[in-house]
């Protein structure tokens, strides 16, 4: 199983090496992990074809992930149990989101790790004075597993105007463009992940382009200077101070393996420049 992190308590293996008492004397071991490993449930719709072989099926979305962690509390009073048991609780949101991480390598350190919140009601029993064993319910409303760390990319706009337009048909080419306006990033997992974007003003409006899979967002609007203009992909939502903006086409994502992304705008400011940040992620 190797570790796991609810918020900043580590919950370690306790076949592996490396078990140590944290700062407050209690050690945590780790007992269970379900959910984490398996994959996603979808909430498609399959009808049989009438008078004819097959079926007719809907579109298929993945529900959120579960994840049941167990553990063992070992410290050096029936007291200090109990408030290692609420440190533990108060790292498990109710209605907010934390992060849980999981290793995958070695099973030293957390490598992937998802948004959760409390699910089910978390339980704790006390079999002796020293010790607890508790039970954690945990809801990742994004099924998806990211990579620890996360990779972004800055690009400039070409020196020159033009550039990516629809309508869009392979092979792709941005005209005028110069070697900064263009970038390889790479989604090391197995699924589609979604980037945040921001693009820093002064921007003229703009097109944000993954050639590998010919799908564009425009912003509509120009950037001002001393703005920000922040497209969360993964929630479809477009802000500047929290305020919406407008912006059009698709809301793309990047694929598994190399993804070429592009910048370009219908003018040249110097300024104008374009941050993408991404996890990569698995199912």
């Amino acid at each position: 199983m190797g570790a796991v992190t609810i918020g900043s308590v580590l919950l370690h293996d306790k076949r592996l090496p490396g078990v140590v008492a944290d700062e407050f004397g209690v050690k945590w071991g780790l007992t269970k992990l379900e959910g984490w490993d398996d994959g996603w449930e979808g909430s498609g719709t399959v009808d049989q074809k009438s008078q004819a072989d097959g079926a007719w099926i809907s579109p298929q979305y993945a529900g959120p992930r579960v994840v049941h962690v167990g553990g063992l509390i070992e410290a050096e009073s029936f007291d200090a149990v109990t408030l290692a048991w609420d440190r533990l609780l108060g790292q498990v949101p109710f209605r907010s989101l934390a992060s849980l991480g999981v290793a995958v390598g070695d099973g030293s350190v957390p490598d992937r790790s998802a948004l959760v919140r409390q699910h089910e009601k978390p339980l704790l029993n006390r079999p002796t004075l020293r010790t607890g064993e508790f039970s954690l319910s945990l809801l990742a409303p994004d099924p998806r597993k990211y990579a620890t760390f996360a990779q972004s990319v800055n690009l400039v706009l070409p020196f020159t105007s033009g550039g990516i337009a629809p309508p869009l048909t392979p092979p792709l080419t941005v005209t005028g463009s110069s070697s900064l306006s263009q970038a390889t990033v790479t989604n090391s997992g197995n699924v589609l992940t979604y980037p945040t974007l921001t693009v820093v003003g002064p921007c003229p409006p703009a097109r944000i382009a993954n050639l590998t899979t010919s799908e564009v967002i425009r912003v509509v609007d120009p950037v001002l200077a001393g703005e920000s203009l922040v497209i969360d992909v993964l929630n479809g939502t477009a802000t500047i101070n929290g305020q919406s903006r407008r912006v059009l086409g698709s809301w793309w994502g990047l694929v598994p393996g190399a993804n070429e992304v592009a910048f370009a705008a219908d003018g040249y400011d110097a300024d104008a420049e374009l941050s993408m940040s991404f996890r990569s992620a698995w199912k």
